[in-house]
């Protein structure tokens, strides 16, 4: 199953077109679309109505033990040279600019669009108010409202391997008023790579067995209870043990080290995870 996140009416229209999706007239508290393996809903503006809209359709549907891929796919705006309006990217990195918090989709395939940092914001912004770089990441960096909302849902629901960030950018971060005709026109252009980005990550998410052994799993679940990992945590942790087996690593690091540390605060476990994904992605 396909679900998709958007804010507008203006975006939904030519997924709805593409994927033949009708729209569900007993749900009355948002727009939701529908065909046998494709589902969308708009949520309207803002991260806090993208994330109410996601966990609502989640909750509506019973979706969280199904196998489902979020796709957030809007608009954004960016100053950098290199993101020019019309050109279709991929969030790599995604920061609450209110909260400071990062959300890190899992980038599977490598033939993708190119890489940006979102920032998400709760107005729009201009670029008389922005650095126009982040050295943080040396990607670009491009603003949306909608992205960090849409990411605190979709990672209570399905692992980060599951969630893809596509934006178009709208706009140079100036002054002037965004053409919804303009938006449209952009959207309909570059669906078609949407749709075979989407499609082949589908295949090669069907495509990969699980190489997750018994001992694996014990191990790893043995870790997440000492440290007292979220729900969203364990996740992310039998993730990384699932990607460290496919490729083609035999066997899994010992995590006793791991499991003689204290964690007492959220921050440290996500550190702890952190470390675990730097170290093992070597």
């Amino acid at each position: 199953m396909i679900v998709f996140a958007t804010a507008l009416k203006a975006e939904a229209e030519p997924l709805i077109l593409r994927y033949h999706l009708k729209k569900d007239m007993s749900i009355h508290a948002f727009p939701v679309y529908r065909s046998d393996s494709t589902m969308l809903i708009i949520s309207g503006v803002g991260k806090l109505r993208s994330a109410i809209a996601l966990s609502f359709l989640f909750g509506q549907e019973k979706l969280a033990d199904a196998d489902v891929l979020c796709v957030n796919l809007g608009f954004c705006g960016s100053s950098d040279p290199v993101c020019r309006p019309g050109k279709l990217v991929q969030a790599a990195r995604i920061t609450d600019m209110e909260t400071g918090r990062d959300y890190y989709p899992d980038l599977l395939r490598s033939d993708r669009p190119p890489l940006v940092h979102l920032h998400c914001a709760s107005k729009r912004i201009f670029r008389f108010s922005v650095a126009d770089s982040d050295h943080s990441t040396a990607l670009p960096v491009c603003y949306d409202m909608e992205s960090a909302g849409f990411m605190e849902s979709a990672i209570r629901f399905v692992t980060p391997d599951r969630i893809l960030v596509l934006k178009i950018i709208s706009d140079d971060l100036g002054s002037g008023e965004i053409d919804v005709d303009t938006i449209k026109r952009h959207l309909a252009e570059q669906l078609s790579a949407c749709d075979a980005l989407i499609s082949a990550h589908e295949l090669m998410h069907q495509s990969l067995a699980d190489p997750i052994g018994e001992a694996d799993r014990t191990q790893a679940v043995l870790t997440a209870n000492h440290l007292k990992l979220s729900e969203s945590q364990k996740r992310q942790l039998m993730l990384l043990v699932r990607q460290y087996r496919l490729a083609g690593n035999d066997p899994i690091p010992d995590l006793l080290d791991v499991k003689k540390q204290k964690t007492t605060t959220k921050q440290e476990r996500i550190l702890i995870i952190e470390s675990l994904k730097q170290k093992w992605s070597k």
